[in-house]
């Protein structure tokens, strides 16, 4: 718990100086071009296939802006689980897909793109998972061995999230998001827990906090930006 709050102490002490960095700039846009398709892809997704059992993990964001400050966001991954140990073999796979939208709390100059905001998102994940050489070793009855075959899950949850995008050079975007998961429903393999739930977390928790940390190409519709 303590490692938690000190990570959230730092994300906020990095938006505020990001904040801090996008209030000092001198340059004025001349020109308003609000709405655009925001296009994607979570980087922090590599760091979890190098410190999980994970595999092919990766997930694109697709955002289309409705107004000044409101954002319908749509995104989705996929990920592979697979390891073994002295008494089993687990295998998993599944995807997972969010749908809400977000809200900007930045007062920008006009023509700039830069968010701090709030949103909320609706989860969904479809995934399989199964157990093979399982071994059980018992003082009377000995070893016996077995497998547990393919299985469907699925989860549903609700997510808050609130973050921040930069513009870096034209329409080239990076930000992070922080993310408040609530588990709502699901049907779950009641002879063996999930490694995972694909795009929530730890299947043996409620609630579930994580960070992404993404780049962004943003394709302007209706009109151009001049600087």
């Amino acid at each position: 718990m303590r490692k938690l709050r000190q990570s959230i102490l730092k994300y906020l002490f990095i938006s505020i100086l990001v904040v801090i960095s996008v209030s000092a700039r001198t340059q004025i846009d001349t020109t308003r071009s609000i709405r655009g398709i925001l296009l994607g892809l979570d980087l922090s997704r590599f760091v979890v296939t190098a410190l999980e059992p994970v595999h092919n993990n990766f997930e694109l964001s697709l955002g289309f802006s409705v107004a000044e400050n409101f954002q319908l966001q749509a995104e989705g991954g996929y990920l592979n689980v697979d390891f073994s140990d002295s008494t089993y073999t687990y295998k998993q796979s599944g995807s997972y897909y969010r749908f809400g939208a977000e809200y900007n709390m930045l007062e920008r100059l006009p023509g700039e793109l830069d968010q701090i905001y709030l949103g909320l998102m609706y989860g969904y994940s479809p995934y399989t998972h199964e157990a093979e050489n399982i071994t059980i070793s018992d003082g009377y009855w000995g070893i016996g061995e077995g497998s547990l075959p393919l299985t469907n899950n699925t989860a549903h949850w609700i997510e808050i999230k609130g973050g921040l995008r930069v513009e870096l050079w034209r329409n080239l975007f990076v930000g992070y998001a922080l993310r408040l998961r609530i588990f709502m429903a699901g049907k779950t393999d009641s002879k063996l827990d999930p490694y995972l739930i694909p795009g929530f977390g730890k299947a043996d928790k409620t609630t579930s906090i994580g960070m992404s940390y993404s780049v962004f190409y943003r394709i302007p519709i209706g009109g151009s930006r001049k600087r």
